[in-house]
């Protein structure tokens, strides 16, 4: 009885023991190189890693060009996403909107009315009686008051010129920024104000600015990567192209609803890593078409393209 017992207690201690050497295993990272990104994609810095030494940091910090409406603070690093052997930081930015300045209104000055001064009569001394009545000479009127001359009013103020309408390359709209292009009227969307909690994005047939209207055709490389909280997503009707890692890493993304016939094109890694349960709705007489470069775009094999 006591053998069996002796046995047993080896045997678990020999599970215990394996079990710990698995689990130290996974816990070793396996990625060997670590790359920090700009905002448009490009690299910033990079830096190899060799597991037990503490991951490196970088100290160059990345610049995002200013907007119309505001410009952009580095605010930090998001948590990484690992891609095979490498592990890759995008930065997020802080939007702050530019002052209002106030609008002046010029002063009106209104003109002074003349001040008359009255004309002063003295009275006529009184007759003495039993005197030879010396007549009274004649009181000599006042002389006339010459008026004051009134005072010239100011003239009166120009009229405010009416304030010309700004005209702008990049206008936001729901937290999305597109820029404007005025030769062929029309916009891509280039970034979002906030990534963090969003889940959902619309994308519109149109945006109005400068008193017109531009057709929305392109949704611009990593818009939409690496959000970890996007779940639903609506491509409006003139959208041609979606580009590279446009709505790559994106692990809650799971339905898809194009709008319009004219995409033709979805560059690589669009749609790579995205809920292998995504739904993709597409309009009649594209199916075939639209499946083939959704598919090539990264889309889940196990996912759903339907009409």
């Amino acid at each position: 009885m006591k053998r069996v017992f002796s046995a047993l207690l080896v045997l678990c201690l020999l599970c215990m023991s394996a079990m710990l050497g698995n689990s130290a295993k996974a816990a070793t990272p396996t990625y060997k190189l670590i790359i920090w990104l700009n905002e448009d994609g490009s690299i910033l810095d990079q830096r190899s890693y060799n597991y037990p030494d503490p991951e490196p940091k970088t100290d160059k910090v990345p610049v995002k060009a200013p907007s119309y409406t505001c410009y952009y603070v580095f605010a930090k690093w998001d948590d990484g996403v690992v891609y095979r052997d490498t592990k890759v930081y995008s930065p997020i930015f802080t939007a702050v909107k530019y002052p209002v300045r106030p609008v002046y209104t010029p002063c009106v000055t209104y003109p002074v009315r003349p001040v008359y001064t009255p004309c002063v009569t003295y009275p006529v001394q009184p007759v003495q009686p039993c005197r030879p009545v010396t007549p009274v000479q004649p009181v000599q009127p006042c002389r006339p008051v010459t008026p004051v001359q009134p005072v010239q009013p100011c003239r009166p103020a120009k009229p405010c010129q009416p304030v010309r309408p700004v005209h702008v390359t990049e206008i936001t709209v729901d937290g999305a920024v597109y820029k404007l292009d005025d030769q062929t009227g029309t916009a891509k969307l280039t970034e979002l104000t906030s990534k963090r909690d969003r889940k959902s994005l619309t994308v519109p047939a149109t945006v109005s600015a400068n008193s017109r209207q531009y057709k929305v055709t392109m949704i611009c490389h990593d818009v939409c990567a690496n959000m970890q909280s996007l779940k639903e997503v609506t491509i409006g009707k003139y959208v041609e192209t979606i580009a590279k890692r446009a709505f790559w890493q994106c692990p809650k993304l799971k339905v898809i609803s194009f709008q319009g016939k004219k995409l033709t094109e979805i560059d690589d890694k669009a749609f790579e890593g995205i809920h292998e349960k995504a739904k993709a709705t597409v309009p009649n007489g594209v199916y075939s078409y639209y499946k083939e470069m959704l598919l090539d775009a990264g889309f889940p094999e196990t996912g759903t393209i339907q009409k």
